[in-house]
Formats: structure tokens, C-alpha cells, sequence
């Protein structure tokens, strides 16, 4: 069977810890833990001169995010779809959330809710722009404003994303898997140009094999 879609950097609970990282990358991490009562998310960095830890008490039941050095973006799954119409007032939907992460930005906290039927699957963060993909295969662009300036769709299922100043990448399934093998294609869109694709080729993997990371370099 294909693999589950990820986010680079995110790891599972370990056997004997009550954490996990949503997100490890140069800029620094975000980590997801369980409390008794309740989740908290720390966001730590690596070079802590201009900015601050956080620590965000979790309401959203969070289980995704990005960093970079403009912001940090998160994602919750909704509450499953079967139950009664009395009920919906009760039942969390998905939703996206943005942080900025500098002391002296302008950038405000703001929140996006999907509507009933449609959950976050993936995220990816660029220079002025974040991508959320949903499950109804949208690719959504927002700004970090948090204005949505763009919708597509998105006709195969997206494995994992990654963004980098004005570039969009992401590896989506072509194909189902044959022999072993899965069938892998990335695809690279540019902002600069309303997120029009400039690039669109396999992506090989060996036999039997699985997908563990993607992004790019500090130099691409």
C-alpha cells in the first residue's frame, strides 16, 4: 500500500515518552507534549538571540506544524464526520493556525476553520506565503496576513511538502504502487509566477521502500 502523507522533520511518540516533534529543522523545532489534562507545544530555536521560546497551550488538539524564520504554522484534524446534527456545536473542525515568531514584527496571530468534510493533511511555509493541502485535494495559499489568495485542486494524493523563499514543492503519488515499488512524482511550483508549475518529474525510490524526509538545502 502507498505510504501515509507526513511532514519532514515530524517523528511518532516514542514507547517511554509522552513527546514528539512536529517539526525539527535548522531554524529550530516544535514539539508536541501530553500533559495530564492537556497538550502543550513548545517552539524552541536554535539561535534564540532575536527570538523568544514559546509555549502554547494546545486547544486545538494540534498534530501538524512548520517552521522558518518568519512564523510557525499549525494544523488540526476535525472530529469525525458521523454524528448527529444537534451534536455539530460540540465538535471541533479542522483548523490552520499562524504564530510569528519575531519580538519586532508587524505579523499578527490569526486562525483559519475549514468547514464539515474537509481536514489538513499537510503543510508547507515560504517567504511570504503558507500552503495548506486538505483531504478534499486542495491546495490552499494563504498569505501571512492570513488572507486566502489562492485555491487549486489537486488530482492525486500528496505524500509530503516542502516551501522555500519563493519555491513550493511536493511529492504526490502518479500511480499505485507496481512490484513494490511506489510511484512517486514532485512537482515544483513558483510564487513568483502565481504558483505555476516549473517543474514536474519522477521521483525514484528503491523497491520496497519508503519515503522518510524532503526539503530543501540551506543553499536550494
Amino acid at each position: 500500500m502507498p505510504q501515509k502523507s507526513f511532514l519532514p522533520g515530524s517523528t511518532n511518540y516514542a514507547s517511554n515518552s509522552n513527546s514528539r516533534f512536529l517539526c525539527w529543522n535548522l531554524i529550530g523545532s516544535i514539539v508536541l507534549r501530553e500533559e495530564n489534562e492537556f497538550q502543550s507545544i513548545d517552539v524552541n530555536f536554535s539561535n534564540p538571540n532575536n527570538k523568544k521560546k514559546l509555549v502554547i497551550v494546545d486547544t486545538n488538539n494540534i498534530s501538524m506544524g512548520v517552521l522558518n524564520n518568519c512564523g510557525a504554522i499549525f494544523g488540526s484534524k476535525g472530529d469525525e464526520e458521523n454524528y448527529d446534527e444537534y451534536e455539530k456545536d460540540d465538535k471541533k473542525l479542522s483548523t490552520v493556525l499562524f504564530k510569528p515568531i519575531h519580538a519586532w514584527t508587524n505579523l499578527k496571530e490569526w486562525q483559519f476553520t475549514f468547514g464539515q468534510g474537509e481536514n489538513v493533511e499537510n503543510l508547507a511555509i515560504g517567504v511570504d506565503w503558507i500552503a495548506v493541502y486538505t483531504d478534499s485535494f486542495n491546495m490552499r495559499i494563504f498569505n501571512f496576513s492570513g488572507l486566502q489568495q489562492l485555491i487549486f485542486s489537486v488530482p492525486n494524493q500528496v505524500l509530503c511538502m516542502a516551501g522555500h523563499e519563493n519555491y513550493l514543492a511536493y511529492v504526490y503519488f502518479s500511480a499505485p504502487p507496481l512490484f513494490g515499488t511506489q510511484s512517486m512524482r514532485m512537482k515544483i511550483l513558483d510564487s513568483n509566477q502565481y504558483f505555476k508549475e516549473i517543474y514536474d518529474n519522477p521521483l525514484p525510490i528503491s523497491p520496497y521502500s519508503t519515503l522518510t524526509w524532503f526539503g530543501y538545502s540551506e543553499g536550494k
